[in-house]
């Protein structure tokens, strides 16, 4: 930890200028809060402390982004009304902005919950939508808790492919962790360094770039928290649970179609979901359990009867569904799992679960415009895991 004292603007409803000591916070993130301060994106309390690890939460991360854009966003016709966002509210010209710039919508009661927390998967897709960062599939990230055609894959992948993410070099993402002031310090001022994602020019030359500050002075009111710098993601979802058995189900190499639970998919965006693909993995033990080879995997429910063959150690991938899933509706598939019984079995008994890994689907989101038409975005469904793993196995040649 370091001491740094900087000295700060702070324009209530006239400007004045006070030092303050931005204490106790990380080494890596001290040339970073240093430039943020310095391009008036982001500042501390009035004690005068910076608190690297406090979570921003969902109208801070938009403020912090309008101000790194450099966005003028009081002019923007009103889009859209948040039940908890009073027109007077500091952040209330940011989200209306980023709404109608595409970036986020609420949640499906009509409120904004501007004091929600933001995680790390938000962020990155946040951060993809407002600078147009794109990915580069000759340099993908390996992150173990990041699969390929998760929901945030891609903006997980375009912020690897232009260095946005401080560690990068880990085997894990953390999508679930929430972002903190130092964290989102560290990736802003990051962006300040690249004037091609700032769009002032078409590579990232960084010679003669200034930064200017001239439009990055507080909201005027006395009710400003000079802390509360921020956005919003979606949080309507499609919403995914398991609903199983903790006893296992005893299984042998002559055992026909054993049912290991349900797969619930509940729609609760305010348009409908295309499913497009199941993916689920099986996992024992041990290696030398079950079947040399494979085992079948069924899923059946309204418009879908399908089987694949599923690797004893490895994964069975659903393509092609294309069932509709309609808002607030719910779609229930009963999941089975037989050995294939053409294979050599080993002898050793064993334990294993079947899980589901990824859920991809598609979603059209129409935003408000002058006309009657509206504009249509077509985008990968948000996905919530609540459970995972069916009813276990307990296998026994």
């Amino acid at each position: 930890m370091k001491k740094l004292l900087f000295l700060a603007l702070i324009l209530p409803s006239i400007a004045f200028c006070r030092f303050v000591d931005f204490a106790d916070f990380p080494a890596w993130s001290e040339d970073s809060i240093e430039a943020v301060k310095d391009a008036g994106v982001m500042t501390g309390y009035a004690d005068g402390t910076f608190r690297p690890e406090s979570p921003i939460n969902r109208a801070e991360a938009l403020t912090i982004l309008f101000r790194t854009k450099n966005m003028d966003i009081g002019d923007t016709e009103y889009v859209r009304n948040f039940s908890d966002v009073p027109r007077d509210a500091w952040f209330a010209d940011a989200v209306n902005t980023a709404v109608a710039e595409g970036w986020i919508n609420g949640y499906e009661d009509g409120s904004f919950r501007p004091e929600n927390p933001i995680n790390n998967a938000e962020w990155a897709t946040l951060l993809q939508r407002a600078f147009s960062i794109e990915s580069d599939e000759d340099n993908v990230p390996s992150f173990s808790d990041v699969p390929a055609r998760i929901w945030f894959g891609d903006p997980v992948a375009a912020m690897y492919a232009n260095g946005l993410i401080r560690t990068d070099r880990s085997s894990f993402f953390h999508p679930e962790a929430g972002v903190t002031r130092a964290s989102a310090a560290w990736t802003i001022s990051m962006v300040l360094r690249m004037p091609r994602l700032l769009g002032t020019s078409q590579t990232n030359d960084f010679t003669g770039v200034k930064i200017d500050s001239r439009r990055t002075a507080y909201p005027r009111g006395s009710d400003f928290n000079p802390n509360l710098q921020g956005y919003d993601v979606q949080r309507s979802v499609l919403k995914v649970e398991t609903n199983a058995d903790e006893d296992p189900i005893p299984m042998s190499r002559d055992s026909d179609w054993q049912l290991l639970g349900q797969l619930r998919l509940t729609n609760s965006l305010e348009s409908r979901v295309e499913l497009t693909s199941l993916e689920f993995k099986l996992r024992f033990e041990s290696t030398n359990v079950g079947p040399d080879r494979n085992f079948e995997v069924q899923i059946v429910g309204p418009g879908i009867d399908s089987v694949v063959h599923l690797d004893r150690t490895g994964s069975a991938l659903f393509s092609g569904i294309e069932n509709v899933i309609q808002a607030g509706d719910i779609l229930a598939l009963r999941v089975k799992i037989k050995p294939d019984a053409d294979q050599y079995f080993y002898s050793r008994a064993g334990d294993g679960v079947l899980s589901i890994e990824q859920v991809i689907g598609s979603t059209t989101v129409v935003l408000e415009t002058e006309d009657e038409y509206g504009r249509k975005i077509y985008k990968t469904t948000p996905i919530e895991f609540v459970t995972r793993q069916f009813t276990p196995i307990r296998f026994n040649p």
